[in-house]
């Protein structure tokens, strides 16, 4: 899954740079915070909806060979039906599994390396079925968030130069 690094920007650069020269750490650490409002946004589940691949697809199996497949994977263990998050095979808890590290004193990095991740919140890789059941896109996540961002840098820059 692609990281997302959220990089401060479009704020009254001067302030910002004020209050990072001002007090370094505690500048980090409000940076680090804003990671973590990023981080609590991705690890939100959809409510559980479980539409029928025939619903989202048109069809149960694209080909004969899919069938097969799916059937033969089911026999020898590989995939579990019905899924069951956290406990099936190929599960790797992926609300569990996002991690907020910071790159610079002004940018933080929230991601996964949950492989399926991808498949269930990027814009460019979501499958039809995910979207179908309620999974929100990490684009779109951050999009949600911008303001509760903002809203937390100015107010921790103001804290920082004591105004």
């Amino acid at each position: 899954m692609s990281d997302v690094t959220f990089t401060i920007q479009n704020i009254d650069q001067f302030r910002v740079e004020m209050a990072r020269m001002s007090d370094p750490g505690k500048f980090r650490d409000l940076v680090h915070a804003l990671g973590i409002i990023i981080e609590t946004a991705f690890k939100k589940y959809p409510t559980r909806n479980s539409p029928t691949r025939a619903s989202v697809y048109g069809s149960t199996f694209a080909s004969e060979k899919q069938r097969r497949y799916f059937f033969w994977a089911m026999r020898s263990g590989a995939i579990q039906v019905p899924y069951r998050r956290g406990q099936s095979p190929g599960s790797k808890n992926l609300q569990q599994s996002w991690t907020t590290k910071m790159l610079s004193d002004t940018s933080v990095q929230v991601g996964t390396a949950v492989g399926y991740g991808a498949l269930l919140m990027d814009d460019e890789r979501q499958s039809k079925y995910a979207e179908a059941q309620g999974w929100r896109t990490v684009q779109a996540r951050i999009v949600d968030v911008t303001p509760d961002l903002t809203r937390g840098l100015e107010s921790g820059v103001s804290k920082i130069l004591g105004v």
